[in-house]
């Protein structure tokens, strides 16, 4: 799997966990499921790979777009850590996110990045 590639499968990641982080902000929203993750996911890669990174993560970027709904959104972490597109919010992107952590002071980004390098698909809770 190509470089390229790998970066978009480790947004899946980053969009289910989006979804159960922002499912503590809307409590009286529906919260999304992996199925649905993995769904947004797969039409995030085929527009990227369509389209290409600049106007994929333009997509990924805009609040109002295809690939932000409710409480899922993705973003894209390139494999050094890189916060690359976000569909909540692009005041991070560009920034090095390899050390942030949770609430539990689990360096979940890092793990990602790693899990990311070793397999081809995975999924973190």
């Amino acid at each position: 799997m190509t470089r390229f590639l790998r970066l978009f499968v480790y947004a899946a990641l980053i969009a289910a966990a989006s979804a159960i982080g922002a499912q503590a902000q809307t409590p009286d929203a529906t919260p999304a499921t992996k199925e649905q993750a993995v769904a947004m996911v797969q039409r995030a890669v085929a527009f990227l790979k369509a389209q290409g990174p600049e106007k994929g993560y333009a997509e990924i970027d805009n609040k109002s777009g295809q690939f932000v709904q409710g409480d899922l959104y993705i973003a894209v972490v390139g494999l050094d850590g890189t916060l690359l597109a976000y569909g909540a919010g692009g005041q991070r992107i560009g920034e090095n996110l390899i050390d942030f952590k949770d609430a539990d002071g689990k360096a979940f980004v890092k793990e990602r990045v790693e899990l990311a390098k070793q397999e081809p698909s995975f999924w973190q809770s």
